[in-house]
């Protein structure tokens, strides 16, 4: 007999390749997926993994799951848009419970979703100076992958690792760098011209210790993978000659 989770509101440009990872890890693992309001009775489930981004969706899959005793793992990334999210307090609120199986696991900025704006910087450059002094992390679809898999697996196999956990990439990076880094794959001649320039200096990196301690789960340095993606989006972003 399977093991079953459930999987609600996996994104588009993450389903494929999260729903090949966790069935390579775990092959006798059925991946369901639903969406808000959930109808389906969450008591057959192993697990539910949310990526739903209302917080209100969250408490209320909580409470439902609590009923039924099924972990929830709610996966969230961050965004250049979220400076500072109002509600951090009420996402964490189902953690104050020692009891509860419940799992924030927050990712860096996807990187797949920063390119449209990489591309215009590069189609722009020289024209404005690229901030080189506020550093963040980015997270591949493949390593995001990878590591919600292995966070699926040790928990429906029995790990009690419940809480906020956190995974960072090797490496912090700036929009100059990451922005020349790509550049420099593709057109050589326009990196020179892309200006570095100062910010307003701020750090939004991550720290991943306690997710590499409690699930001995390694970070990838944040090129791994990369250019492949950047590749395949120039490639079916080229402009009609």
């Amino acid at each position: 007999m399977s093991e079953r989770i459930y999987v609600v509101s996996p994104p588009d440009d993450v389903r494929d390749e999260l729903i090949a990872s966790i069935q390579y890890l775990m092959p006798r693992l059925e991946c369901v997926e639903i969406e808000h309001p959930i109808t389906a009775s969450l008591s057959d489930a192993e697990l539910v993994v949310s990526f739903d981004t209302k917080v209100e969706h969250f408490l209320a899959l909580c409470r439902q799951a609590d009923l039924s005793n099924v972990g929830v793992v709610q996966v969230r990334m961050q965004s250049f848009e979220l400076d500072n999210d109002e509600f951090d307090d009420v996402w964490e609120s189902p953690l104050l419970d020692d009891g509860a199986r419940v799992m924030l696991l927050d990712f860096p900025m996807l990187a797949i979703r920063l390119f449209s704006d990489v591309q215009k910087e590069i189609d722009q450059a020289g024209k404005r100076e690229l901030d080189d002094s506020s550093f963040f992390n980015i997270v591949t679809v493949p390593d995001l992958s990878r590591v919600t898999a292995s966070v699926i697996a040790q928990l429906v196999s029995g790990g009690e690792n419940w809480g906020r956990y956190t995974y960072a990439t090797g490496g912090k990076v700036t929009w100059h760098r990451l922005v020349a880094f790509l550049c420099d794959d593709t057109q050589e001649d326009t990196t020179s011209k892309l200006v570095a320039g100062a910010g307003i200096g701020l750090d939004r990196s991550l720290d991943g210790e306690s997710l590499k301690f409690a699930f001995g789960i390694k970070p990838k340095p944040w090129r791994v993978g990369l250019l492949d993606r950047w590749r395949a989006f120039s490639s079916d972003n080229k402009k009609p000659s």
